[in-house]
């Protein structure tokens, strides 16, 4: 099992390196380019962190843009997500129904205090099946170059584009390709 996980990690990190663009004189601009079009799905308008008076607002635009990338019009961008509900106990958490290899099952989703300048920490599973960090010392469960240049620090992004993100660890774990 650990080979295989090498193998897909190794895969994301020559993935990484070809969407990094070929010079670096190319980088800011293509990932100048790569954020303007996840916000061009969905760009928030209430910039407000965890424990923010006005937090509720980020919250209900949080369900709003969710529920958006399910429906538009290149289809449902989070085919493994379903239902994205807001904690109400604790600030800083979200829940999430994962649908993955044919199995449904809960998430919890963490968001840092200084989300949204920064991405959602993580998304476990409640049986521990699934496990995917913005940063992690286990590569094997971290996102972290795919996100790190990408995220938008102004507060624009929000859970659904961190998804879209664990959306592609979902789909190249489930269906590995050969680079």
């Amino acid at each position: 099992m650990t080979s295989n996980m090498d193998d897909l990690i190794r895969r994301l990190e020559a993935l990484e390196v070809l969407a990094r663009g070929l010079t670096e004189g190319r980088k800011k601009y293509y990932v100048m380019e790569k954020i303007a079009d996840l916000l061009s799905i969905y760009m928030f308008r209430n910039i407000f962190s965890p424990f923010d008076v006005n937090w509720i607002f980020r919250v209900k635009e949080e369900e709003i843009a969710f529920n958006l990338f399910k429906k538009t019009k290149r289809g449902d961008l989070l085919p493994h997500f379903e239902d994205l509900t807001y904690s109400g106990k604790h600030p800083q958490v979200f829940y999430v129904t994962v649908t993955f290899r044919g199995n449904k099952r809960r998430a919890t989703i963490k968001v840092p205090k200084l989300y949204p300048s920064l991405p959602p920490n993580s998304l476990i599973t409640s049986d521990g099946s699934i496990e995917v960090y913005t940063s992690h010392t286990n590569q094997d469960k971290c996102l972290g170059e795919l996100v790190k240049d990408r995220w938008d620090e102004r507060g624009r992004m929000g859970i659904a584009h961190w998804l879209l993100f664990v959306e592609v660890y979902l789909n190249l774990k489930e269906k590995p390709i050969k680079v």
